[in-house]
């Protein structure tokens, strides 16, 4: 199928440049931001919360556009007061591994073709309302914990003799292996993991100890 064309704001220009030689013909650089939305039947915005008045201020949406913002904190009210007279308007955030088309998106409202654009991308979770996405939100918090588990596991292989690829190989497979058995959840696959951990056993000593 033929990739679709992408216009790009000139605003990151590396990466702009990066991704322009690697799609020759599918992605281009516009001159300004209001060429881009010029171009655009569907707009994603990706900017700082503190450059949104900034950046929409000084642009001119159509009726019939689509907008999609990616700021965390910007949600779909105020984006229609942003972007109007567009209407049809959704926040989304997508976390990095989208990047390798294995990430998880969060999403509201639920309108299809925004949820199509982030499924293409790895898993879409959408919620209706500005609360509830409000509210999941604050687990993406935990992304640098989790690194920071993994850096402290390896380092503590390391500093007990274990090279610091081994170390780095066996802490990405181990915690790899925890969330692909929790992958897919259902209302009662977390509390059905935890007590599968064998009684008296060290994996249920460490989460008791917390």
């Amino acid at each position: 199928a033929q990739l679709p064309r992408v216009v790009l704001s000139p605003r990151g220009t590396l990466k702009a440049k990066a991704l322009a030689e690697a799609f020759p013909g599918n992605v281009v650089i516009a001159k300004s931001n209001q060429e881009v939305v010029d171009a655009a039947e569907c707009v994603i915005v990706a900017v700082l919360f503190k450059q949104v008045n900034e950046v929409f201020g000084a642009l001119k949406f159509r009726e019939e556009q689509k907008v999609m913002t990616l700021t965390a904190g910007l949600m779909p009210t105020r984006l229609k007061e942003l972007c109007a007279p567009a209407t049809t308007c959704v926040s989304a955030i997508p976390l990095p591994p989208v990047a390798k088309r294995s990430g998880a998106s969060l999403l509201t409202p639920r309108l299809p073709w925004a949820e199509a654009m982030l499924k293409v991308c790895g898993s879409c979770v959408v919620v209706e309302t500005e609360a509830e996405f409000k509210r999941l939100l604050v687990i993406t918090c935990m992304m640098g914990d989790f690194y920071k588990r993994q850096l402290t596991a390896q380092q503590w292989l390391g500093s007990h003799g274990i090279s610091e690829a081994d170390a780095a190989s066996w802490v990405a497979a181990t915690f790899a292996t925890f969330a692909a058995d929790s992958a897919g959840a259902q209302v009662d696959t977390f509390q059905k993991l935890v007590e599968e951990q064998t009684p008296g056993g060290l994996n249920e000593m460490v989460w008791k100890a917390r």
